[in-house]
């Protein structure tokens, strides 16, 4: 079902991503799609899981659009994407600021994973002892508001 203007304010839908569905509705009918190159699309958390240790970036790529939770200045992101990131963000402004690191329990969780697959046991089982105590206050957290509602 294509959702009209009706459709979009009467509250009835959930629109995930609020910002690009009024791009896309202010810019229907006028769109032209380009070529791939101006927006290649990757997932650093599918590379991760998956071992990938490469990530295919053509010759002729303009845009390299990192979709996803996972992105490339996380201090534990893929060591292609974070290199090529970190390399662009020399010359830049924002020389001088750090990789994030883990901050979410799921965060700390895709970390011990990366430092896994990269065979830092001891860091990752550090970063794992993180994520568990992480998501146990914040699952006690949640019951805790729930029996108070």
């Amino acid at each position: 079902m294509k959702l009209d203007d009706g459709h979009v304010l009467s509250g009835r839908f959930k629109l995930d991503y609020p910002d690009q569905d009024a791009l896309n509705k202010v810019a229907e009918g006028r769109v032209q799609i380009l070529p791939a190159k101006w927006n290649l699309m990757y997932s650093l958390l599918s590379i991760l899981r998956t071992r990938g240790t490469s990530i295919p970036i053509p010759d002729d790529a303009v845009f390299l659009h990192f979709g996803g939770a996972l992105k490339p200045w996380h201090g534990w992101s893929h060591l292609q994407a974070r290199t090529l990131f970190l390399r662009h963000q020399s010359n830049s402004g924002w020389s001088d600021v750090p990789l994030d690191m883990p901050r979410t329990y799921k965060q700390m969780h895709q970390c011990s994973h990366f430092h896994f697959h990269q065979r830092r046991y001891l860091s990752a089982l550090g970063w794992y002892l993180r994520y568990l105590r992480s998501k146990t206050v914040h699952m006690g957290e949640k019951v805790r508001l729930r029996r108070a509602a």
